[in-house]
């Protein structure tokens, strides 16, 4: 049953298929308390992480204290994606390895790995970007609907997987995770696009232990500046007639808000006319 270098046959080894890696990434900003408790989670679950790698995107570095966690910090936040980018550029794993990408306040149970493995088994492949549940973006209004259902209006609807959890085999990953440097908002949406572009499947993982925290974020200038340059971007870039609905559409919000006074319609401005430098 063994070669001549004391290893597995081949025969033996498609009786007994080899595990999958597993390598989790997440990205921590603003709550130690919360990225702690997701590692110590991770770390204590039925089925650990193969790797475990922080991206540490806060100003004030991050503290680990646990040899199995490999935290690294990129020289400049460029953003949630390219956070990610980043961790799993750092992974060292084969193409066909599974990433669990999340948002440091997600909330998980015991199994939440294995559960992951299990599915992957049966439902995964090399162009699948899953989630524990789809979201749907409006066509017709940009804005988005997270949920956990599966069901959406293909005519109306884009489905996406959200951000805070994504499950994608590596080499998927690194086809579709370019880095157009959007930065907080509509990377999750920008991703989804890309996967279902390049022929991927949007799947559902029914019944995971996760939970996605997210305080909710007193309204800011620089948080409704990146939500509408982004949102005006990606819904430009949508296929015919959107884009030509959208193109139509941020005229009509660009000439509104720029003839409208105060600091609202300021950032919107700014934020339209920057949105048309990305595309």
């Amino acid at each position: 049953m063994f070669t001549e270098k004391d290893k597995l046959s081949t025969d033996l080894s498609t009786i007994i298929p080899q595990k999958t890696l597993i390598i989790v990434v997440l990205v921590h900003f603003g709550d130690v308390a919360a990225t702690n408790r997701l590692v110590a989670d991770l770390l204590a679950g039925e089925r650990l992480p193969d790797q475990l790698i922080i991206v540490d995107h806060d100003p004030l570095p991050y503290a680990h204290h646990d040899s199995r966690v490999v935290c690294i910090r990129p020289r400049q936040n460029n953003g949630y994606i390219a956070g990610l980018r980043f961790g799993v550029r750092a992974a060292k794993a084969p193409d066909e390895s599974i990433l669990v990408l999340l948002n440091n306040d997600s909330m998980i149970t015991d199994n939440f790995l294995i559960d992951i493995a299990a599915w992957w088994r049966k439902h995964g492949g090399a162009s699948v970007l899953a989630g524990p549940g789809i979201a749907s973006l409006s066509r017709l209004t940009g804005r988005a609907r997270i949920g956990t259902g599966q069901s959406y209006d293909m005519l109306f609807s884009l489905p996406y997987i959200d951000g805070a959890c994504v499950v994608v085999q590596r080499s998927f990953f690194d086809t579709i995770s370019s880095v157009e440097h959007l930065f907080m908002y509509w990377e999750d949406v920008a991703l989804s696009m890309r996967a279902q572009s390049s022929g991927g499947r949007i799947q559902k993982i029914p019944n995971l232990g996760f939970e996605h925290h997210n305080a909710a974020e007193p309204a800011s200038g620089k948080k409704l500046y990146y939500l509408v340059r982004n949102g005006a971007y990606i819904l430009e870039r949508l296929s015919f007639p959107w884009n030509m609905y959208w193109i139509i559409k941020n005229k009509v919000r660009l000439l509104w808000h720029s003839v409208l006074p105060g600091a609202r319609h300021i950032d919107n401005t700014r934020a339209l006319k920057d949105a048309q430098r990305l595309l």
